[in-house]
């Protein structure tokens, strides 16, 4: 059984330099329940892969959370909660004035996420990226993803999205009101609609944010396959 874990006050890292929770050879399996009280001031400066709060996550749930004021820098897989989870559930978390840096597959929320399911998430912050892969919620993403908000900014360089860089699954009222930047395949909500061989759809999702790259840019995708179910709800 996975261990249960959970907060009943606001828990401030002044001051500390936070090594991520969960290895290759020892991932987060646990269950930790934020009880909507906030983590402030985490900090983490690497030049590794797999940083977050969580290094590396599987089949964990995490929810009910609030990070602020986190200042994340890492080498590659880097997210505020997650550097990398799989099979993971995760709901209601938010971040306020947060920023991520790194090089691929960096994500405010995950760097990346796989055949894991994530709702009501939202990312007021900064991310910023000088490889590829990059989004305002999550780098890279397969699963379900559902009522995501945006609302800050992206920099990257290709493979560039409001809520992920690439998703291979399925996108359900995500909003992006954020500015996303990017060279090549930069979206409003994904820079790519990827494939794999089960269905992908993207449904009322919506994006108001301003959108800027070189080829392959659009308002929702920069990039998509012509199999994609695609509906912005409009």
């Amino acid at each position: 059984m996975a261990e249960q874990h959970s907060t009943n006050l606001n828990i401030a890292l002044n001051e500390i330099s936070w090594t991520p929770i969960g290895t290759s050879s020892f991932p987060f399996t646990g269950h930790f329940d934020g009880n909507g009280y906030e983590i402030l001031n985490l900090n983490i400066q690497s030049t590794g892969s797999r940083v977050g709060l969580f290094g590396i996550a599987n089949n964990p749930t995490v929810e009910n959370l609030i990070i602020r004021n986190a200042s994340i820098v890492g080498g590659s897989i880097v997210g505020t909660l997650f550097g990398q989870g799989q099979n993971c559930t995760v709901s209601g978390i938010t971040l306020k004035n947060c920023t991520v840096e790194g090089g691929a597959y960096v994500g405010g929320i995950f760097g990346a996420c796989t055949t894991s399911t994530v709702a009501n998430c939202v990312n007021d912050g900064s991310v910023n990226a000088s490889g590829s892969y990059t989004g305002g919620i999550v780098g890279v993403f397969d699963g379900s993803i559902e009522r995501a908000l945006f609302t800050g900014s992206v920099d990257a360089q290709d493979w560039v999205g409001g809520i992920a860089g690439t998703i291979y699954g399925h996108a359900y009222y995500c909003t992006n009101t954020g500015s996303i930047s990017g060279t090549k395949t930069v979206g409003g909500i994904a820079g790519e609609l990827s494939y794999s061989q089960n269905s992908r759809d993207v449904n009322s999702c919506y994006n108001n944010g301003s959108v800027k790259g070189g080829t392959e840019v659009g308002g929702i995708a920069g990039y998509g396959l012509s199999s994609q179910n695609l509906s912005t709800g409009a």
